[in-house]
C-alpha cells in the first residue's frame, strides 16, 4: 500500500508514503505507478467552497489527474470516495433509488458527480471505478447526529475502512 498525500503523514502504519499534489498529473502517474487499486480520497469536502479557489484544482482536475493516472498506468480500479451531495437536492422523504438522475444541491456536489461520469467514461478504456457517495464520517464510537438531511448518511471511520477494503478485494467487472 502506498499513501499520496499533500500534507507529510504522521504514523503511516508501515506503508509506503510519497508527498503528492492531486493537480500535478505526473506526481499522480508515479503515486499511480505498481499500484492495482487507487483508493481516491482528496477534495475540499466543504459543501460552500469557492468554484475557482479549491473545487477547479481539487475536484475536478485532481479527480480527472487520478483517473488518467490510473489508467495510464495500468492500474485496474479506481475507488472514488464521492458524496451523498450528488444526490441530496431531491426531495427528504422522497426514497431514491439507484437509477434515478444525480440531483446535486451545489457545485461541490457537481464535482462529485463529474468524478462519478469520470468513471464511467474510463470503464470505456478498460478502468474500473467504483464510486462510495458518502455523507457524514464520524468518530468511532461518536453517536451520528440529528443534521436533517444528513441523517441518513452517516458512517462510521471504522466502517468506511472496512467498506474499502471490501471494494478493493471484490471482484473486478
Amino acid at each position: 500500500m502506498r499513501l499520496a498525500d499533500i500534507t507529510e503523514i504522521d504514523n503511516p502504519g508501515g506503508h509506503e508514503v510519497m508527498k503528492a499534489d492531486i493537480a500535478d498529473l505526473d506526481q499522480m502517474q508515479r503515486a499511480c505507478e505498481g499500484m492495482d487499486t487507487v483508493v481516491h480520497l482528496a477534495a475540499d469536502r466543504s459543501p460552500s467552497a469557492d468554484f475557482y479557489e479549491t473545487l477547479l484544482s481539487l475536484n475536478i482536475i485532481g479527480t480527472y489527474n487520478v483517473f488518467q493516472a490510473a489508467k495510464d498506468q495500468g492500474c485496474e480500479r479506481v475507488v472514488f470516495a464521492s458524496s451523498i451531495n450528488a444526490m441530496l437536492a431531491y426531495p427528504p422523504d422522497l426514497s431514491v433509488t439507484w437509477d434515478m438522475p444525480v440531483n446535486p444541491p451545489n457545485v461541490y456536489g457537481v464535482t462529485k458527480c463529474f468524478g462519478e461520469s469520470l468513471g464511467r467514461c474510463f470503464a470505456h478504456d478498460g478502468l474500473s471505478s467504483i464510486a462510495i457517495r458518502i455523507g457524514g464520517i464520524k468518530q468511532d464510537g461518536e453517536p451520528a447526529r440529528n443534521q436533517g438531511d444528513m441523517g441518513q448518511g452517516w458512517i462510521s471511520q471504522r466502517d468506511l475502512a472496512q467498506l474499502i477494503g471490501l471494494l478493493h478485494r471484490c471482484r473486478r467487472s
